[in-house]
């Protein structure tokens, strides 16, 4: 879903920390990371390199988890 990952870069912080939260639990559910996750890295450090994302280095936490 192309939304989710724009809602990363939005400037409201209740928006980009929803976003943040669903991720999270998309990409590590209760400890486990998913098989996809993986797949996940290199558009979280996109998102997190681009200067409008908001808390970018929130996003650089679940693409850890994944990596």
């Amino acid at each position: 879903m192309p939304e989710r990952p724009a809602r990363l870069r939005s400037q409201d912080t209740d928006t980009a920390g929803s976003a943040l939260d669903l991720l999270w639990g998309s990409v590590v559910h209760q400890g486990t990371v998913g098989s996809v996750a993986p797949l996940t890295a290199p558009f979280l450090l996109w998102i997190a390199a681009a200067p409008s994302t908001h808390g970018r280095a929130g996003v650089l936490g679940p693409a850890a988890a994944a990596a």
